[in-house]
Parts: C-alpha cells; structure tokens; sequence
C-alpha cells in the first residue's frame, strides 16, 4: 500500500498507524496497480468498494451491512483482492473524496447509487465491444463476443433494469432467486471458487447457464453427480476450465500445463458435463497500454495445444478472458465471453468539474506496509 488520504494528519502519521492499519477506523486508500495485492494482508478492517471510484475502509459493522442490504455495495475482506472497479484507469487506482468528510454513511452512499445509469453503462459497453470486435481478424469478426454483465452484490433493482435493457448474461458467485420472476429468460453464469460442498446448491439453482471456474477433477466429478442427480439424463450443464495464466499463487484454476488433461478428463468421465471453452483472469493491475496482455496470449496458446491434443476445433472451445478495465483487448485477440461489471454496474454521467480531482491530493502520506 503506497498511500492512506485522511485529511486530519497534518503531517506523517506516528510509526504505529504506518505499521498497524487495523487502528485506523476510516482510510481512504490510493493503490498503484504495479503493487501486487496492496492491502491482501490487511487485517481487522472491512473493505468496501462503492462503484463509483470512492473506496473506503471501516470498521463499522453495522454501518457496512446496512449499506449492502440499502445498496449492494462490494464487500470485500481483508483476504480478498481489490479486482474489477470503476476506479482502475490504467497504472492507477483513482480515489477521491469530498474533504474531511467519511463517506460511511448510508444515506450518502444510496444517493451515490442513485446516480448509476445502468442503461447507459450497457449501451457503452455494447458499444466498445462491437469497436472491439472490428478489429478483430475477419475469420473472427462472425463470432460476437457474449457479455456477461457481473451483477455478484448489486441491488436487484440494478439486474432488472439491464435485464430490461436487453442484457441477458449475468456473473454470480450465488444466484438471487427472487429476481427470477421478472427476468424469465436470465443465464447465470457461476463465476465464484467453486467449493465441493456447495455443488449441490449451485446445481440446483435455476436457469444455471454456464459454471466458468472447474479447475480440477475433483471438482469436476463432484459437478457431475450433483448435475446427474438434479437434472434430466439428456441435458448437460456446461462448464469451461479456470486457468491460471498468471500464476499467482491467490488465484484459482489450474496451471496451463494441466488444462489438457483436465479437459480430457472431463470429456470422457463426466458425461453429465459438456466443456465449452476455457477461462482466465487477465494479471491484476496490468497496463494495457505496454503491450498485448500475456495472460491472454497465454490462454490462447493453451486452446492451441488443447486442440492439437485432444482433436478439438478452435470453435469448440471457447475463451472467456476480459474484465472492465482490459476487455477490449481481450476481445481482439479473440475473446467468445468477457466479464464486465463495475463499467456496467458503476456507470455514471462524467461531469466537467475538476474541483474533486484538485482535491485528491491532499492529505496523502506514505504509508509503508
């Protein structure tokens, strides 16, 4: 973690708060993407992402799940990674507040909500993805790239209105089945860590579209006959391969060298399972602007070598890789799914006022963790 914002030190903060993060009730934080997991090892402190480029640490519980149950607000914990906001452009995570105001209060925080067009985001991203796709070499040009809108904690009202808007693809690490009755035609997408334990449930869950993160053959098998039990015998519940590209060890998935044997695995024991494709997370933080992502490329190379291994066409495994900040690229390197959520669900009109940007750099101190 390179900085804390908190307007009221007046100048460095004494050793114990550079070194002790968990006594601070309330920080505002500034995380250069170049830093692997800044706040992974943050203890005792709740996060909370609002959608809107304002992100704040507190412990205040009951504060917290009021504004999840007002909001549905991201509520990430101390071992979870800051991934997929709004507030990622490029090498940095842009964080802003009003001075010496703490944005813990509920109120403040349905009024920031209200602000979202989720409509307008949609139309954005449907935009840059048809730019995207342009792009792309003319034998791929045919097939259009699916959007996964990932809804994981938003408000339901926020679901039913890009359901309306046409959006039919939603991400989920569970599924909200309240909202089934005015969506009919919802596909789920589980996108979470899938636990062996919880199979059953998931399974189970209706319009289940497509489960994205198999990644071993335990998992596989228990998907399996959970799918057998619940399901009639000639429908199939479609999965794709987690590949950690990456290789960083917080990540879930297998390692490329596994997805062959995985794949092969899942063809010929799980005839309850049909493999479409194979998924990535593209390295947190990356600069797109550097270069094409190698996560990417690599994902690519493994289809490849799948293919080749196992007798496949490239149209019979798709790839699902992109997220908010770098699925354009995604998309040209050839992209079938991609998985957009706070550029979706975060959208806001952009006003010409820099009085907030002005604003961003005071009070900022270097913290060392």
């Amino acid at each position: 973690m390179e900085h804390i914002l908190n307007p009221g030190f007046e100048s460095k903060p004494p050793r114990h708060q550079q070194t002790r993060l968990d006594e601070l009730d309330v920080g505002i934080i500034h995380v250069p993407a170049e830093r692997k997991n800044p706040i992974y090892r943050v203890r005792k402190l709740r996060i909370i992402i609002v959608p809107v480029s304002i992100m704040f640490l507190t412990k205040d519980k009951d504060s917290v799940d009021s504004s999840i149950r007002y909001c549905g607000v991201d509520l990430l914990r101390s071992t979870t990674h800051l991934t997929d906001t709004e507030s990622v452009d490029g090498a940095f995570r842009k964080i802003c507040q009003k001075p010496n105001k703490i944005i813990h209060n509920v109120q403040m925080i349905r009024k920031i909500m209200s602000e979202i067009d989720v409509v307008k985001g949609l139309k954005h991203v449907w935009e840059r993805i048809e730019v995207a796709s342009s792009k792309r070499p003319i034998n791929l040009q045919k097939c259009k790239p699916r959007l996964v809108a990932v809804s994981k904690t938003k408000p339901k009202e926020l679901i039913i209105d890009s359901y309306n808007a046409g959006q039919r693809h939603f991400g989920e690490n569970y599924v909200q089945e309240l909202i089934l009755e005015k969506c009919p035609e919802i596909c789920w997408h589980f996108i979470g860590l899938l636990q062996r334990n919880k199979v059953n449930k998931i399974v189970s869950a209706p319009n289940l579209y497509l489960v994205e993160t198999v990644e071993s053959e335990k998992v596989a098998s228990s998907l399996n006959t959970a799918w057998l039990k619940s399901r009639k015998a000639d429908e199939k519940l479609r999965v794709m391969v987690q590949v950690n590209t990456s290789g960083e060890e917080e990540k879930n998935g297998c390692s490329p060298a596994e997805v062959a044997s995985l794949v092969k695995f899942v063809l010929e024991n799980c005839k309850s399972l049909e493999f479409v494709g194979i998924m990535t997370i593209g390295k947190y933080g990356y600069d797109t602007s550097q270069g094409l992502n190698p996560d990417f490329l690599s994902l690519v190379q493994v289809r490849e070598e799948v293919c080749k291994s196992l007798g496949l066409c490239a149209a019979q495994v798709e790839l699902s890789m992109g997220m908010s900040d770098d699925f354009e690229q995604a998309i040209e390197l050839g992209s079938t799914n991609v998985r957009v959520g706070s550029s979706i669900f975060g959208y806001r009109e952009k006003k010409p006022s820099t009085k907030i940007t002005e604003k961003i750099t005071e009070g900022i101190h270097n913290v060392k963790v």
